[in-house]
């Protein structure tokens, strides 16, 4: 993902200016990353800018993995919806140790949500899925709310992993029909629906290896 994020030129931190990184239990490997790709930003700015710009802020939020290795499955369904919760909680500002966002910003809802891989990346979507469902609803609700630009953030982006050449993971093919854009890395994949009306698979080529 931050090598994502690196072949992105228009990451412009003027504009995403809060960054939330969320990596599983004992993975200190990512999160060493993370913080790693948010000091060559802070660098690259300067360079840019020739001073030292603020670049926003960012956290990384560590929640409990959906599915240990060797986990039995009878009990993997439990793990997995304490993954989703976690999720629901960060996605809402909520989990613990998670920083508070300045009150300069109209929501604490994040505007795009990037992810790729197993297990936390479905738990991610349908926690933002059933977020903007949740909000959705209570905009009806409420006739004043109506036109409130909630329901247009938690937007979310699945990367297929690079090893998928011919044939979707078992995340991706759960996510197809869910992710707002569903990025793959080989021609083979391009086009993709998971039923007819439903968005198409893009092809994007090798962004996340």
């Amino acid at each position: 993902m931050c090598y994502l994020l690196e072949k992105h030129d228009n990451l412009e931190p003027s504009i995403y200016t809060y960054r939330t990184y969320v990596v599983t239990s004992g993975d200190q490997f990512s999160a060493t990353k993370a913080e790693r790709f948010e000091a060559q930003l802070a660098e690259k700015q300067r360079k840019k800018t020739k001073c030292d710009t603020d670049i926003g802020a960012f956290d990384i939020v560590t929640i409990p993995r959906a599915r240990r290795v060797h986990q039995s499955y009878w009990s993997t369904p439990f793990t997995t919806l304490q993954a989703i919760w976690a999720c629901l909680l960060v996605l809402c500002g909520r989990y613990p140790n998670q920083k508070k966002l300045p009150w300069k910003y109209p929501s604490v809802y994040p505007d795009l949500i990037i992810t790729n891989g197993p297990a936390v990346s479905v738990c991610m979507v349908l926690a933002a899925k059933l977020l903007r469902g949740f909000i959705f609803v209570s905009r009806l609700a409420s006739v004043q709310a109506r036109g409130q630009p909630e329901i247009s953030r938690l937007r979310t982006i699945f990367v297929e992993s690079w090893a998928r050449i011919s044939r979707l993971s078992m995340s991706g093919t759960i996510l197809l029909p869910l992710a707002d854009q569903f990025l793959v890395q080989w021609p083979d994949l391009a086009g993709r629906r998971a039923w007819w009306g439903m968005k198409k698979t893009v092809y994007a080529g090798w962004v996340v290896l």
